[in-house]
């Protein structure tokens, strides 16, 4: 070690041995400026806390209440009911038979009835359950078919049970069909004809899938009216209608009916029962 250093170190050791206590009052000094500053610090968060208490408070009452209308909600994403209209009984002289007919709506465009009963209630008397299905923003014409009466019916009524809702995915293509993609062409009304003591009349017409998928078991309903009023109804089944094909059909009534002014074909296929669907 050399001289200079030596007298270095001693230099130091000597300006700490003299200033001692001005270097404990300056380590002091510092220390009670942080305990100083942590003192400050936690008063303020105290009293932020205090001052907070009423808000968090609020807070909590504003977690445990329920600001989502459940009902709003319900009323946005539950089917509408369907919508009846348009009760009818379609009588056949002499035959002690009639059919009876309501208009069904389905209002929903997400929502169609997979399957539900319905059935014509009457003073004095009820007919048989049938089953039957709606599609999305559909209107068609259910019907009980040669119900037998004793009494002239007043003021039937449809009461539909057994509804089995089924929400619709606009992405499925077989979803999107509906009955007008069944085309119906050519049709003709041939009227009363005499045959073996029977009148007869006729509706010739063509029906045509303007779909991708092949069909089992097709109900065609064919409407006779006259001013607006029905005065015919029946019905026949296509067994199987593949895509693109078309078939020319006929329906017989075997009743004597009045001047006929407007024939409607209603073609129908629950496209949400699998088993109606042509597999490939």
């Amino acid at each position: 070690m050399s001289f200079y250093d030596q007298d270095k170190k001693l230099s130091i050791a000597y300006w700490l041995s003299t200033n001692a206590e001005k270097i404990k009052k300056i380590a002091k000094a510092i220390f009670i400026f942080l305990d100083g500053v942590l003192i400050l610090y936690l008063l303020i968060t105290i009293i932020i806390l205090l001052v907070s208490i009423p808000n968090y408070k609020d807070t909590l009452v504003n977690l445990s209440q329920n600001y989502i209308n459940f009902e709003l909600w319900k009323q946005r994403n539950h089917p509408q009911d369907l919508k009846t209209t348009g009760f009818q009984v379609v009588e056949y002289a002499g035959q002690g038979e009639c059919d009876l007919i309501a208009q069904v709506e389905n209002l929903n465009s997400k929502w169609a009835v997979k399957s539900f009963d319905y059935r014509f209630i009457y003073q004095g008397g009820v007919t048989q359950y049938q089953q039957g299905f709606i599609l999305p923003q559909e209107k068609k014409i259910v019907a009980i078919f040669n119900h037998r009466f004793q009494a002239k019916i007043i003021n039937p009524q449809l009461e539909i049970t057994n509804i089995i809702w089924q929400r619709i995915d606009n992405q499925k293509s077989l979803w999107q069909i509906k009955s007008s993609d069944f085309i119906i062409d050519d049709i003709e009304y041939l009227n009363n004809k005499s045959v073996e003591n029977l009148d007869i009349s006729r509706v010739k017409f063509s029906l045509r899938n303007n779909t991708l998928y092949g069909f089992y078991d097709l109900e065609i309903k064919v409407i006779l009216y006259q001013s607006g009023r029905v005065v015919g109804i029946n019905s026949l089944t296509v067994s199987q209608l593949m895509s693109g094909e078309k078939k020319n059909l006929e329906m017989a009534f075997n009743e004597n009916l009045p001047l006929v002014v407007q024939v409607v074909v209603q073609p129908e296929v629950n496209i949400l029962d699998s088993h109606n669907v042509v597999s490939f």
